[in-house]
């Protein structure tokens, strides 16, 4: 019995032996007075990345992956190997070469980047990034004792995870699981961060104590670094170390920078404005001798920094006056990157993208599908022009539970991955989209109507028939009969608490109380109007329009006063504003505050179906042989939550948004001219709750962006 006690023991150590072994290194332990060589799979030169011992720059053509899915968060990682893998086939068919993540991504992720490497003569690369999650982002202490700690930890997990050494227990990534692929010889970056927050920073910099120098084995930081900056140096050193120590590889590693934390100060108003207080120069963190790999600068780019010239105060000039003087001012975002190629004595990776959302918060307004793709390729080209070394779209996917700061008062957060907000424009950044439907799309806007069927039909009144249909994104109708192409009212009730009869500067009467009314003339001329009580823009947002307080200007529960539906635009910079923070009343910052609008409301004609070659993906109606087509997104109707059937109750009643439930809504349809009161019927929703519908779909633009960087490829 004690032989085979002794025995089993030791089996039991062996078997941890060989784990140790296999998931630490072939050293799990430091031996005293043992040196490990180290190479570099990685490593930049001047402005330029090269990989291995290349004699060719390398150019980076990436793009930006997540874990999301329609139903899911990217934190749930339910995205399958296969489909990872797939998505890796369609993204290097786009002549794209790099794949960058954000963070740690689940062992699948991994598992089908080793695949289709080792299967493909033409590998995909990866910049690896390393996030801070937002609880320890936004708490209320600096760098040092907020996130440092954590970032490291994470760092150390994530450098295993590539090396394909680590057993990761549930809950510390979602997924958990074992990571046995090595993928580090494709990993050429590591990249910390997306966009920081300025005042954590800036906390940081000016809290007594913190030091603001660091000399490492590998990085160090220049005289004049901050202590922001020293932390920098120090993470990306232990990192250096951590990966050199226990794998023997180095590679290029940054951390991400914007506007809002970039070297540059710029003029008093600007900071005010962009929130700016605090300035990150990555040209302060140096690679010491010992290092083989050097670093690089990640930079996330928005679209405000078109005039950043006009920008710069006189402290600009002087700290980086010859670099601003060869700037090409003419360039994209007004050569704010081609003030960074100059600047940087190290490579400058960009991450850029646009969106195909209905919504915006751009004066320019929304881009269809098509103006997604050509801006994405007139941006890539000429970052390669000002010698950027490389440029990443921000996404591959859309995420259907990314909310925007402009609408997102109106949603439930917590569902919003349940249905397809096209009102948000961070839903709509990706060159693939996931379209409602398991295999087509519930209705395509087309003005064909061979997808409506009988039962569809929810009233005929002898002239004209109204049938309805509706999915995880829209609710569609369709106009048939005799005069379906005349001017036509289409009144249509949501909530039981508000709304009205009667539209006094139309001249429409209603069968019941609407809260909406659908006003149709022509292919030019088509608008969705809101019953004033039941206007979310002007309950949210109208002090900051116009200086009139909602909420002691409260619209009658019943007002016949229809109006435009609105979205607040981001604020436009104004550097050459005449009043500034110090001299600024209370009634000067409140105008200084003030948004613009765009009438979201306002509808546009065309062929929605993406099938077809004339193909407009922001058209929202489309007349046809004996009928029209309309789709409404459902936070225009002020669904918060379609996915449970919740709507906003009336907001002067709660101070805000509070949400109701409702088992359907009521519609009609009549004409422009008819003093007859216009009938409406009531159509039951059923609620989908979790059980979301999807297919996938390549946009236009990921086809744009093929054409052009598939030329890009064979070119090299």
């Amino acid at each position: 019995m004690k032989k085979t006690l002794i025995a089993l023991a030791v089996v039991f150590l062996v078997v941890i032996a060989l784990q140790a072994v296999f998931f630490y290194g072939r050293v799990p332990f430091d031996i005293p007075g043992m040196e490990r060589s180290v190479a570099a799979v990685s490593y930049s030169s001047g402005n330029e990345i090269y990989i291995g011992q290349g004699s060719e720059p390398f150019q980076v053509r990436g793009v930006l992956m997540d874990s999301c899915l329609p139903g899911y968060y990217s934190n749930d990682f339910a995205v399958e190997e296969e489909e990872y893998f797939s998505w890796m086939e369609q993204i290097a068919e786009m002549g794209a070469n790099t794949i960058s993540v954000y963070s740690m991504m689940d062992p699948d992720f991994y598992s089908a980047l080793y695949r289709y490497n080792t299967d493909s003569e033409t590998p995909l690369y990866l910049i690896q990034g390393v996030t801070v999650p937002d609880y320890n982002l936004n708490n209320s202490k600096d760098a040092w004792e907020g996130f440092y700690d954590k970032l490291l930890s994470d760092a150390r997990d994530t450098v295993d995870a590539v090396n394909g050494n680590l057993i990761m227990s549930l809950g510390r990534v979602q997924s958990g699981g074992n990571y046995i692929f090595d993928v580090s010889e494709w990993t050429i970056a590591y990249l910390l961060g997306t966009e920081w927050v300025s005042y954590t920073l800036a906390y940081t910099d000016n809290k007594e104590g913190n030091p603001d120098s660091y000399a490492g084995e590998y990085f160090m930081t220049a005289e004049g670094a901050t202590p922001s900056e020293a932390m920098f140096a120090r993470l990306m050193d232990e990192i250096a170390v951590y990966e050199a120590g226990r794998y023997g590889k180095q590679r290029i590693i940054g951390f991400s920078n914007s506007t809002s934390t970039d070297p540059l100060t710029y003029n008093e108003n600007v900071r005010m404005q962009l929130d700016k207080c605090v300035n990150l120069n990555a040209s302060n963190v140096l690679p010491t001798e010992k290092s083989l790999s050097g670093c690089f600068a990640g930079y996330y780019l928005r679209g405000e920094v078109e005039e950043f010239m006009a920008w710069l105060d006189d402290r600009d000039w002087q700290a980086y006056g010859d670099a601003l003087a060869q700037t090409d001012g003419t360039g994209v975002y007004g050569g704010y990157v081609d003030f960074l190629v100059r600047f940087h004595d190290m490579p400058v990776v960009v991450y850029y993208g646009f969106s195909s959302s209905r919504g915006t918060d751009d004066p320019d307004g929304p881009m269809t599908e098509e103006e997604q793709g050509i801006s994405l390729v007139e941006y890539y080209e000429a970052f390669m022009e000002e010698e950027c070394q490389g440029a990443v779209i921000a996404t591959w996917q859309d995420n259907w539970s990314r909310t925007t700061w402009n609408t997102m008062f109106a949603v439930d957060e917590e569902q919003e991955k349940n249905w397809y907000d096209v009102q948000s424009l961070n839903n709509g950044f990706g060159l693939l989209c996931f379209e409602p439907g398991e295999d087509e799309a519930i209705c395509y806007v087309d003005g064909d109507m061979k997808e409506w069927e009988e039962a569809d039909q929810v009233f005929s009144n002898g002239s004209l028939s109204l049938s309805v249909e509706y999915d995880e994104a829209y609710l569609y109708l369709m106009v048939c009969g005799e005069g379906y192409d005349e001017p036509l009212y289409l009144p249509i009730d949501v909530t039981p608490n508000s709304g009205s009869n009667y539209a006094a500067e139309q001249d429409a009467r209603f069968e019941e109380f609407a809260d909406f009314l659908l006003e149709i003339d022509d292919r030019d001329s088509a608008r969705l109007l809101v019953q004033q009580r039941y206007d979310a823009a002007y309950m949210a947002w109208e002090e900051r329009i116009s200086g009139v307080n909602a909420f002691y200007n409260q619209p009658d529960v019943n007002s016949s006063a229809f109006g435009p539906i609105r979205l607040v635009l981001k604020k436009t910079v104004d550097p050459d504003a005449e009043i500034t923070d110090a001299g600024m009343s209370v009634e000067e910052r409140a105008i200084f505050n003030r948004y613009d609008v765009l009438e979201t409301g306002e509808l546009r004609h065309g062929n929605a179906n993406p099938g077809s070659s004339d193909y407009d993906s922001l058209a929202d109606y489309c007349y046809g042989d004996g009928c029209l087509e309309v789709r409404i997104p459902w936070q225009l109707l002020n669904f918060s939550n379609p996915s449970e059937q919740k709507v906003h109750d009336d907001y002067y009643l709660h101070y805000g948004v509070e949400n109701i439930r409702v088992n359907g809504i009521s519609l009609g349809v009549g004409f422009q001219d008819s003093f007859a009161v216009i009938p409406m019927e009531w159509v039951q929703l059923e609620a989908w709750n979790e059980s979301v519908e999807y297919h996938e779909r390549l946009k236009q633009s990921y086809y744009i962006v093929q054409s052009a960087w598939k030329e890009t490829a064979d070119d090299h």
